[in-house]
Formats: C-alpha cells, structure tokens, sequence
C-alpha cells in the first residue's frame, strides 16, 4: 500500500559477515533469514525489499566485497520502520549480531525519502551511504539518531517526540547489544589481575567465580534488569522520567560486582571524588558515558535524548496550571 504520504522512506543497512553465508557460524542467521522477512513484509507501513529469486538478498553484492551483505528496503514512515527495527520480534535477532557480523568502523546504515513508487537500487543505495560516510547526515542521508523530515513536510527535522522515541529506541537497543560483552570484560579483567597479584593463587572460591558460565549468568542477569528499566524510564510521559538513561546504565556495576566480591577480590583504590559519588563501585567499573560500554556509537545518545527530551517538555502546556 502507498498511503497518501508523497515520499516514502528508503532504508540500507550492510553488514560484513564474520564467515561465508553457507558456514556454521551463520546457520542460524540464514534459518532466521525467512521468518524474519515474513516478518517485515507483513509490518505495518512495509512497502518494498530488495530480493533475488531466492526470497532474499543474500546473494547481492556491494562495492565488489563478497564479505558484506545488504538489506535493502521502503517503509511509509520513519515511524513505521522504527516499530519494525526496534519494537518487534526482529530485536530477538539484533541481539545477535555481534555473533554473526564483523563491527564496522564506518556508518553501516542510511535512510533517505523518496517519491512514491520509487524503489531504489544498490547502486544509488550505495551513493547514499557514500555521502552520509564522507558528509554526516543530511536530507540526501541520514539515520535514526539524525533524522530529517520529508521533502515538502514544511519541517527541517523531524518532531521533539518523534526525535525522542528514536534516541530512547535507540539506546535500549544498543545498550542491550553491548552490555553482556562489558560484564564479562569488567569480571575477566579484575579476576586476571587480582589472580596476578597473588602469586599463592587465588583459591578455590574464586576459580569457582572465575568459570565463564558465572561470567554469562551475570552478564544476562544485568541485562535483563538493566534493560526493563530503561524501557519502563522510557515508556513514562516525559515529566514523569526523574532520572536519566546513563544513571540507569551506571547500575550495571551491581552484578559484576557481585561476582568478583563472591570470589574475594579485594576492593581497588579510587580517589575521593569517586568514592563521594559512586559509593557501592568497590571496583571502579562505573561507565562515565553510554559509549563506555564499548559501542562508540552509544556515546552521542545520552545528550540528542536529553536534548529531545528538552524539546518535548517545552512543547507540552503546564498540566498544574
């Protein structure tokens, strides 16, 4: 369907796979291959994606590189493809991709408008992606994080609501991606160096704790948490949200701490600021920024939330007036 909009958006995401498509290591991205595009193709607002005869798009090539693969797609709305990335069963699949995909150091996704009935093909996909690289974003390409509102719509950007609801997808989304790696790297880290500064050993207690299965226990354990609370922050009215998404995150210390307390790791040496301001991180783990948990993207979105979040309360009349 077209609905009445004159511009639809057109979506590329490419990715490097971290070993051929017909390997183990991606069985389970390619069996999720079919259900998650009956998925797409029966959201709300799908237009159109890209697909070869064999129902997907597995088998097209960009910039002449056999190791990346693309999805390309049209949705009716920024809106419509947001629900789909970011608030449908397709998360369950981004969760993993980091199992699936090489990190890519250079903008690996870009949106851009296009007349109705337009269906973009790589080559101009690509040109998109080029520009957004080499420029940052703008109305020729742009991203969930820096969007710019359709040809005609009269607005630059996008709306202070709609600008908030894609930074708080945004970081649930990313947060959720990156914060099992850094549990595991905080407890690896401090059980290998306090291991190193007892040549006596370390005990059996602690080679208990030391076993990867309590490293990943903890690790989807505050996950778990972590994430419910950032969508119940988020799904509050604006002037309801008392806190902030980092303060959420700085919580995170909890179940690593845990763990390397269990196994007798003594507390480590932090200066007077941080012991007045992070009382319960016994050992110093607490993430200044969201981009310290090892997504450099994440950083950015604690201030374009906070911004939008700004914008969107100015907007709404006093409800005690």
């Amino acid at each position: 369907m077209t609905g009445s909009r004159p511009h639809h958006l057109a979506q590329l995401n490419v990715a490097r796979l971290r070993a051929p498509i017909d390997s183990p290591i991606l069985a389970d991205f390619v069996a999720a291959l079919e259900p998650v595009n009956e998925l797409a193709d029966s959201s709300p607002g799908f237009v159109w994606r890209l697909q070869t005869d064999s129902g997907d798009a597995t088998g097209v090539r960009i910039a002449d590189d056999e190791s990346l693969i693309v999805n390309l797609t049209v949705w009716e709305s920024l809106d419509a493809l947001a629900a789909f990335a970011y608030r449908s069963d397709h998360v369950e699949v981004m969760r993993r991709k980091g199992t699936w995909f090489e990190p890519m150091a250079e903008a690996h996704l870009v949106l851009w408008w296009v007349p109705v009935g337009h269906l973009p093909d790589v080559g101009e996909a690509e040109v998109r992606l080029e520009e957004l690289r080499r420029h940052g974003p703008s109305a020729r390409g742009f991203t969930f994080r820096s969007p710019f509102a359709a040809p005609g719509t009269g607005a630059e950007h996008p709306g202070a609501e709609q600008r908030l609801a894609a930074a708080s997808d945004a970081i649930v989304t990313g947060v959720e991606d990156a914060l099992p790696g850094w549990v595991g790297a905080q407890i690896d880290r401090l059980l290998d160096a306090w291991a190193r500064s007892r040549p006596e050993g370390i005990g059996p207690d602690a080679n208990d704790h030391a076993n990867p299965a309590v490293a990943l226990e903890a690790a989807a354990a505050c996950t778990t948490r972590v994430v419910g609370s950032l969508r119940a922050l988020f799904a509050l009215d604006p002037r309801d949200q008392h806190t902030t998404p980092l303060e959420i995150v700085r919580t995170a210390v909890r179940e690593p701490t845990d763990v390397l307390r269990a196994a007798g790791v003594g507390e480590v040496a932090r200066d007077d600021f941080d012991v007045r301001a992070f009382p319960d991180d016994r050992y110093n783990l607490v993430p200044r920024t969201l981009g310290d948990l090892g997504d450099s993207e994440l950083g950015p979105l604690q201030l374009a939330w906070g911004l939008a979040k700004v914008a969107v309360l100015r907007s709404q009349p006093d409800r005690h007036a």
